[in-house]
């Protein structure tokens, strides 16, 4: 199983704001071990080489098994972006966790993607900025084929990625797929 976690924007210049992605990281290592799992935290522009590699193991027979993609803030636009890129190589992506993606982040979700959950912050400049600009959840393109779930969380924009509830409703997700 391979998962790739991506924290936002804002942890490019403060390191202090990937705590909760790398507290997350952590959890599904801890709680993975029994399974073979490969679980990587990222930045959310190094997702480019991110994608480039899971389609080099795929194509030379070398895939790690499902892929879970993580990310918040603009982590969030790097999961989009890989599965995007995968779609074009018919390459399944199993599981997308949104931690309150940013108002420019609300991606499209292509339909080699299974399942998604999205996480929704409640207070706070995006939150709010959310709710009065009408914009909404990631976009699924076939809701026939990708599983969408919403989870609201009662904290505000980095809260929300720190939030031990989320984390742990992303851990069971996780060990679905290894099941």
């Amino acid at each position: 199983m391979e998962i790739h976690v991506f924290s936002g924007l804002g942890s490019s210049w403060l390191p202090s704001l990937r705590t909760g992605t790398t507290r997350l990281e952590a959890l599904i290592d801890t709680h993975m071990r029994s399974v073979p799992v490969d679980a990587q935290h990222h930045i959310w522009n190094d997702w480019p080489s991110v994608a480039r590699d899971i389609i080099t193991r795929e194509k030379r027979g070398k895939a790690m098994g499902p892929i879970a993609l993580i990310g918040h803030s603009n982590g969030v636009l790097a999961c989009a972006n890989i599965a995007k890129k995968l779609n074009e190589g018919s390459i399944a992506v199993s599981y997308i966790a949104a931690i309150d993606p940013t108002l420019a982040s609300f991606p499209a979700i292509y339909p080699n993607v299974l399942k998604v959950d999205e996480f929704w912050a409640t207070s706070g400049g995006v939150a709010m900025g959310r709710r009065w600009l009408g914009k909404g959840k990631c976009k699924i393109i076939d809701p026939s084929r990708t599983a969408y779930r919403t989870f609201i969380v009662r904290k505000n924009h980095v809260q929300s990625a720190e939030d031990r509830d989320v984390h742990l409703r992303i851990l069971q997700s996780v060990k679905e797929l290894a099941a």
